[in-house]
């Protein structure tokens, strides 16, 4: 079994002399969500909030989140197929109105034409190509799947009341998590509604 440190490689290279950590951009988002996640117990525990020091640097998390997302996803990149080009999950997420997480999960079933691309998917479309939009999914019930995992339900929960608790802190969220905890909250919403409305005609 490797030691942590083999499992981590040279760490040292993202040391500062004056104790900084340099976050490689890649991980920016993940970091970014385990620190909200963290402080979203937190202020549920005990009502605190982040200092102005953690404040900066979940900005700087979150900025460097939204620059890696944007980063070259506008448009996509021509291929060597005439007539196609990729784009990244998080611009096909975009297109289709869903969670960068669903589309990579849609990458790695393959039932989206991807090939990985470091820690991202590169999804080839042809360019005229508009991929259906999944935010028509809100005004039905999930399948069983795609519906959420009890973990990840969890999270999503924690991240709705966040957003109405502290919205400052939940707008720090990357793009396509802000966007799934709002499909998942309409969701609950409709499927509360479709109950409550069963129920009167019993």
């Amino acid at each position: 079994m490797k030691s942590p440190a083999a499992v981590a490689g040279d760490f040292r290279t993202l040391l500062r002399e004056d104790g900084s950590v340099l976050i490689p951009g890649d991980v920016a988002p993940d970091v970014l969500r385990s620190l909200i996640r963290d402080l979203t117990a937190r202020i549920r525990l005990d009502g605190g909030h982040p200092s102005p020091s953690v404040h900066r640097v979940l900005y700087a998390l979150h900025a460097a989140s939204e620059q890696r997302e944007r980063s070259g996803s506008a448009r996509g990149s021509e291929i060597g197929e005439p007539g196609t080009i990729e784009v990244t999950s998080a611009a096909m997420a975009e297109r289709m109105g869903c969670s960068t997480r669903h589309v990579r999960s849609l990458c790695s079933s393959g039932r989206l034409r991807a090939r990985r691309a470091g820690r991202d998917w590169l999804i080839t479309i042809k360019r005229e190509e508009e991929p259906v939009n999944l935010t028509d999914a809100i005004s039905k019930k999930m399948t069983a799947q795609d519906a959420p995992s009890a973990e990840r339900r969890k999270e999503l929960e924690g991240y709705a009341q966040l957003a109405k608790e502290n919205p400052a802190l939940f707008a720090e969220l990357p793009e396509d998590e802000r966007r799934a905890t709002a499909i998942f909250a309409a969701s609950q919403l409709v499927q509360d509604a479709t109950e409550q409305d069963a129920g009167g005609q019993e």
